[in-house]
């Protein structure tokens, strides 16, 4: 779900354009998946069993960001832009992606989104 609200003021200095978005991601699931090789002789590699009570699958909760953008465009009549912007203005500690590799390696590894960012764009329209 994404939510955004933008406001576009106009004067003869220029476009000011306020934007503030909050989304949120709601659970997801990354199931493993594995095969079964069998020799002829019938021998059959476990590495699952050396790996007690690991999970089917790695389990992403929800989460909801609130991003933000101020643009100034045609700066004082000219070609120039000016904008700051917050990503993440929350700071929050969220999951992007996970992986498990329980059967190979013994373990389930997340990525995480980035922090609280926040900077400038300055540009110019030819």
């Amino acid at each position: 779900m994404l939510l955004s609200a933008l406001l576009q003021l106009t004067s003869s200095n220029g476009l000011l354009s306020p934007l503030a978005k909050c989304c949120q991601r709601s659970c997801f699931v990354f199931f493993r998946a594995g095969a079964q090789v069998r020799t002829q002789a019938g021998f059959s590699p476990a590495l699952v069993s050396a790996i007690p009570d690991h999970p089917a699958g790695v389990s992403i909760p929800g989460v909801g960001l609130f991003n933000g953008r101020i643009a100034w465009e045609n700066v004082m009549g000219t070609r120039f832009g000016v904008a700051l912007y917050g990503k993440n203005l929350a700071n929050k500690l969220y999951a992007n992606s996970g992986l498990s590799l329980c059967e190979s390696l013994g373990t389930i590894t997340n990525t995480y989104g980035d922090p609280r960012t926040y900077g400038i764009e300055v540009s110019f329209r030819f």
